[in-house]
């Protein structure tokens, strides 16, 4: 499909399919073109939804320049009142470990590591982790609305959850590292649009950084000789893990899609795309283009150059991405040097939702 048809026309999720890294990376980059704002075509959505993740340049670049300088600035603080990201990891790890059973390394070290990272970041009280591990899963469930309309309002209903949990954020922490810096600069931005780009924060932070997690630890015990042949190299040098978390992410993306509207009439690929049409890059697919990586299909730890889409490209790539393959390339050195001789206990269990790939149970004798 991918060399007969790169762009093509689904006609039951009504949108086009990109399955090539050269028009992915066409799409993503374009802000022009494709929107992420279903305003910019008279589209209504819920004021709910109107935050950082759709809003397009230039309406979004002071946004996107506050935030990535709040959490340079949460992180900094964090280092100094709650530890290092290794510190945080060991200290979740002996919290979950077990002698006498399995432990599932999704609800008990993964989703509450995401947790306890993401809210240190942003210097506020955690909230239950059994709670909002149920609230994400709905609004991850949402985003495959497009072809299971059935996960829509529970999802809503989320947000709406989540927002009753952050509205009150930005007064309550306004004295944090992270609220005291976007407060300081983005005045121009009226209050509904700050607090839901805070939930927007929490929830991306929590799922990116909770998705990668899953699917590195995955790999690191099922392709266990891939790792052990680099391991002398993986944990003598942490820009060596830093590329092998990129590698997973690549090979095994947690983001599978991302959507855009074309805001034109245009052409992709000798394809005409009409103005309002949905078009959505396949990540996973881009990422296991043969035209862009060598052998696409084997895990390859020493990748370079990896272009992978894993975090996006152009004016919306993950703010939160060198948080995410700095805590994933700690997870790996220490599940390397701690439990070196883990094994799966059970089967994994994947989520069933094809937007986000991730693990939903993943039963682990830690040895």
């Amino acid at each position: 499909m991918r060399d007969s048809a790169p762009v093509i026309l689904d006609e039951n999720l009504d949108a086009y399919l990109l399955t090539r890294h050269a028009e992915c990376v066409e799409v993503l980059r374009n802000a022009a073109d494709f929107a992420t704002d279903p305003s910019r075509l008279g589209k209504e959505f819920p004021a709910i939804r109107k935050s950082i993740q759709l809003i397009d340049p230039p309406e979004s670049t002071g946004l996107r320049k506050a935030i990535a300088a709040s959490v340079h600035a949460g992180l900094s603080a964090m280092a100094a009142t709650v530890g290092s990201l290794t510190d945080i990891v060991v200290q979740t790890l002996s919290g979950s470990t077990r002698a006498d059973r399995p432990v599932d390394l999704i609800k008990e070290f993964s989703r509450p590591l995401s947790l306890r990272v993401i809210c240190a970041v942003l210097g506020v009280r955690q909230p239950d982790p059994a709670w909002f591990a149920e609230v994400s899963d709905r609004l991850i469930c949402g985003m495959d609305y497009g072809f299971r309309p059935e996960a829509l309002e529970p999802s809503l209903a989320a947000r709406r959850e989540l927002s009753e949990l952050t509205d009150s954020w930005l007064d309550k922490y306004q004295d944090s590292a992270f609220f005291s810096t976007l407060l300081g600069s983005v005045a121009a931005y009226p209050h509904d649009v700050l607090a839901n780009t805070v939930r927007v924060v929490l929830h991306a932070g929590y799922s990116s950084i909770s998705g990668l997690v899953e699917n590195l630890l995955l790999h690191l015990l099922v392709e266990r000789d891939t790792f052990e042949k680099h391991r002398e190299r993986l944990l003598a040098a942490k820009s060596a893990r830093a590329a092998a978390v990129d590698e997973v992410i690549r090979y095994d993306s947690p983001v599978q899609v991302t959507k855009r509207l074309a805001t034109r009439d245009l052409e992709l690929a000798g394809i005409e795309v009409p103005r309002g049409a949905t078009v959505l890059a396949l990540v996973g697919a881009a990422n296991r283009d043969p035209a862009i990586f060598a052998d696409p299909d084997r895990l390859n730890l020493t990748r370079t150059p990896n272009p992978h889409l894993g975090f996006g490209r152009g004016p919306h790539t993950c703010l939160g991405a060198n948080l995410s393959i700095e805590l994933g390339a700690v997870v790996l050195e220490t599940f390397l040097t701690e439990h070196p001789h883990a094994t799966l206990a059970t089967r994994p269990v994947r989520r069933e939702t094809a937007s986000i790939r991730g693990i939903a149970s993943l039963p682990v004798r830690l040895g």
